[in-house]
């Protein structure tokens, strides 16, 4: 059930079988709740029996290795060049683990783990994305031991691990046509002919020509295939990772991540790195690794939330999502990550920041939240958006509370909440709400200065008799249904989320 075609009744409602196949029916308000609980039963024990059940109970918070932590709390180091290593570790996400699990994140994604090459007297491979030795770790964040200590000790915690991996390409060329730099790797013939993507509407060009610069990767040529296929099942075998992020997913040939997927098997998350807004391209990828970014809905949530379009193209794109993507519930939703400016650096308003969070942490798909967030990094674009977080980690910042409370909930309700889907309850240029169990969702775009909103909700998961209450305010706001409706109001752009009032957790 994807989302209401309108917020008045009799309205329109998009409903997606398992098969991914969409379809309208327009009905009266009581039809709808006896339709939207025949559809949710019937689909209940399929839900259950689903592996990636598991997966969408994650919330995850992404971590670029070389900028989280030291591994000596004690020192104090600063990062004067974000183009160089600045002494992140392995030990360090180690140390403040429980800073992470404490926020509430139950999966991290870290950074690609390989040994990099650098450019001499310029850039280094600080990130993870320029492979030069598959057999060798990045020894800048540590040893074997020191990977292996911190996925288990992460695993001590309850929290998932999802390793970043490149298949596509190395690391810079020191000479045009010596490949001897990269061990894996070191021969032309492994590589497609020198070409730069010039026309990303040119599949085979994306495909077969050069990222930046840097040598692609020929996945057909057998040595390079089967060298990246043994890769990939030892890392996972070896570090025990629960999942995987992909890098630059349709410079690839797509039967290889076809391949890939079967390898990785089918009890690990996967999502992939396809840097597109449109949704059917976005798509194709999606079906066949299981997810990916949802990159067609970042760039709704930053013209929505951002810049102040019309909320109405938070519809569009789920509407999208849900012609184009078999589980658009498994996409990986996010608001901020290191290859694209901070919000903060776009919008400075902290109540439309506050507003596009709420909306990744509840709406439909699996949420990633980027380091540094909770203590309101503002950094631009690459490599000023990887700041150090070094000696940073206060848990008492406004946006680590913020996220520290929905989290709670989130999880305290996983068991209900993620098998119940993302329902479209009111929307106008400048509200949009969706309810998800009996979870209501409520979010604006106008933020600090927008005034006071008053909107009487229709359509909600509640019965006449309920007091629900802003998990936000607690007991402090709390209103009953009558009439089966209720009035939500927002201040100065503030988001709220009801619950029902048994539901309130205590402090």
């Amino acid at each position: 059930i994807i989302g209401m075609r309108e917020y008045v009744l009799p309205g329109w409602i998009d409903l997606m079988d398992p098969g991914g196949t969409t379809m309208s029916l327009h009905f009266s308000y009581p039809l709808a709740v006896l339709f939207l609980f025949l559809s949710c039963t019937f689909t209940l024990q399929s839900q259950l029996d689903d592996p990636s059940q598991d997966w969408k109970k994650y919330n995850i918070y992404q971590i670029v290795t070389d900028r989280f932590s030291t591994s000596n709390p004690n020192i104090t180091t600063n990062c004067p060049d974000l183009t160089k290593y600045c002494g992140g570790s392995w030990k360090g996400i180690t140390l403040r683990l429980p800073y992470i699990q404490k926020m509430g994140f139950n999966a991290i994604w870290i950074s690609p783990i390989v040994k990099n090459n650098d450019i001499p007297g310029g850039s280094m491979g600080y990130h993870g994305y320029w492979m030069s030795d598959l057999s060798q770790v990045n020894p800048h964040f540590g040893t074997e031991q020191d990977l292996k200590d911190m996925v288990k000790a992460a695993h001590n915690e309850g929290i998932s691990v999802i390793v970043d991996v490149v298949a596509n390409h190395v690391g810079p060329l020191l000479q045009e046509g010596d490949f001897s730099q990269f061990v894996s790797f070191p021969k032309p013939e492994y590589y497609h002919p020198k070409c730069d993507i010039k026309d990303w509407g040119n599949q085979t060009q994306v495909e077969v020509c050069r990222l930046s610069g840097l040598p692609d990767l020929d996945q057909k040529h057998p040595y390079v295939r089967s060298t990246l296929n043994n890769w990939i099942t030892s890392i996972l075998e070896e570090y025990n990772f629960d999942g995987v992020r992909i890098d630059t997913v349709p410079e690839v040939n797509i039967e290889f991540w076809k391949e890939w997927r079967a390898l990785i098997g089918s009890q690990r998350y996967v999502t992939g790195e396809v840097f597109n807004g449109d949704v059917n391209y976005v798509g194709n990828y999606a079906n066949t690794l299981g997810a990916t970014l949802s990159y067609p809905m970042y760039f709704t949530l930053l013209n929505v939330f951002a810049y102040g379009g019309s909320m109405f193209q938070i519809r569009q794109t789920l509407n999208a999502y849900a012609k184009a993507v078999k589980r658009p519930d498994l996409l990986s939703t996010f608001i901020d990550n290191h290859d694209n400016p901070r919000f903060l650096n776009r919008q400075s308003d902290m109540y439309k920041y506050k507003n596009a969070l709420t909306y990744v942490i509840f709406a439909q798909g699996i949420p990633i939240i980027y380091y540094g967030t909770e203590q309101s990094f503002h950094g631009g674009a690459d490599p000023n958006n990887r700041e150090i977080l070094f000696n940073r980690f206060d848990d008492t910042t406004n946006l680590y509370q913020f996220i520290q409370l929905q989290l709670k909930y989130k999880n305290h309700y996983a068991a209900s909440l993620t098998i119940t889907p993302h329902i479209e309850c009111y929307v106008t240029d400048r509200f949009y709400a969706f309810s998800r169990d009996k979870f209501f969702v409520a979010t604006t775009n106008v933020g600090t200065q927008g005034g006071t909103q008053t909107h009487t909700i229709t359509f909600h998961p509640y019965s006449n008799g309920d007091v629900i209450c802003d998990l936000f305010w607690g007991l402090g706001d709390c209103i009953t249904v009558r009439n089966n409706s209720f009035n939500v109001v927002l201040q100065h752009g503030e988001s709220k989320v009801f619950v029902p009032k048994s539901w309130i957790l205590k402090e």
